[in-house]
């Protein structure tokens, strides 16, 4: 019986379509593959002892969502291998030398696209012409990547953007929005990061 760990820093809905495509393979949940599941609901004080938690328990591969979960489970094992998903930069993260061979014993994918950016902000330029600010609430926890990539983005546009960047969501998304309403933002790009993700409700 394999056993799967599986840490998450929001909700464990995402792993639905990774339970599903081992499936597909062949490896049924309770005939020959157990998964031990952490959500830490949007709390990420609580990944380092879910990955403790998931290391005691003998998994033989460790799945998680997030630079910030790879950090944690990283930190408690050397040696079962983890594979990450949602990982914007891998390499300017600090959890591969390489992407074709990240080393080490954590491997996974990205899905970082340069230009999507560029599109993101162009919709909203199109949706309002006399854009002139955009807010962008980003996660201090991961690298900048995402965020220069848009405040690039909104620069080629003549857009002003105000980059916030929260490690939780109380009381910081509460002190970043009175932040976007004192400096006139018109518009707000959340960016695909972890906090964000946690807390999408």
């Amino acid at each position: 019986m394999m056993r799967i760990g599986i840490v998450v820093a929001g909700s464990a809905y995402p792993m639905d379509g990774f339970k599903a495509g081992l499936a597909d393979q062949g490896w049924i949940e309770g005939k020959n593959v157990i998964f031990e599941l952490r959500a830490a609901q949007g709390q990420l004080q609580r990944l380092p002892q879910f990955a403790a938690d998931i290391v005691d328990l003998g998994a033989d591969l460790i799945a998680v969502i997030g630079a910030v979960t790879v950090r944690a489970v990283r930190a408690v094992t050397t040696s079962i291998p983890i594979v990450f998903a949602v990982v914007v930069e891998p390499i300017g993260d600090g959890l591969a030398s390489d992407l074709e061979h990240p080393g080490g014993n954590v491997t996974g994918v990205t899905t970082f696209d340069p230009q999507q950016a560029v599109s993101q902000l162009g919709f909203l330029k199109a949706l309002n012409p006399r854009l002139e600010r955009v807010a962008m609430l980003s996660d201090r926890g991961v690298s900048l990547c995402l965020s220069d990539s848009n405040c690039q983005a909104a620069q080629s546009l003549t857009v002003q953007p105000q980059l916030i960047r929260v490690e939780g969501p109380n009381p910081e998304y509460g002190k970043a929005f009175e932040a976007m309403a004192k400096e006139n933002a018109q518009a707000l790009v959340v960016l695909e990061e972890p906090i964000n993700q946690a807390c999408r409700k």
